[in-house]
């Protein structure tokens, strides 16, 4: 991860292709990332039927709004430096924004319960990737990755 200087936050093409509003319409291994979480059989099947919604906006401060469902969760918060928000179980979390280059990363690290940390990238075909993995000591790391189109 590199350092960053907040003027030059937002100033490459591919962060700017982030920003805004997308659908998801895909996911890979959900049930499988939805299990390691501890959810049983019946809510993550209807957790699976649910619709991903993500914002982005990127400038002095990054916000995310993730919506699935019943959860509606914004964080938002300057890069680099934890912030105190909730994971999308209502649990108090440090959250953390950085950057690997032209993927945003969002790291959040409950009080209680598994961590995890989201991968946001896009892709040749101008679509978002969402890769989220758990944070539970297994190797591989268990996850699934959300397909996003722009509205």
């Amino acid at each position: 991860m590199e350092d960053l200087d907040f003027d030059d936050l937002a100033n490459t093409e591919a962060r700017q292709q982030l920003q805004g509003n997308w659908q998801g319409y895909k996911v890979e291994n959900f049930d499988e990332y939805l299990a390691k979480t501890g959810l049983n059989f019946v809510v993550r099947k209807a957790v699976q039927l649910l619709n991903l919604w993500v914002g982005i906006e990127i400038g002095q401060e990054i916000s995310v709004r993730f919506c699935i469902g019943p959860v509606d969760l914004t964080h938002s918060g300057p890069a680099g430096v934890a912030f105190r928000g909730q994971d999308p179980d209502g649990n108090d979390s440090n959250i953390t924004f950085s950057w690997d280059g032209d993927t945003l990363i969002r790291t959040i690290e409950p009080d209680d319960g598994i961590g995890s940390v989201a991968r946001f990238s896009i892709d040749g075909d101008g679509e978002l990737h969402a890769h989220e993995e758990l944070l539970n000591g297994e190797d591989p790391k268990p996850s699934h990755v959300w397909h996003c189109k722009k509205e």
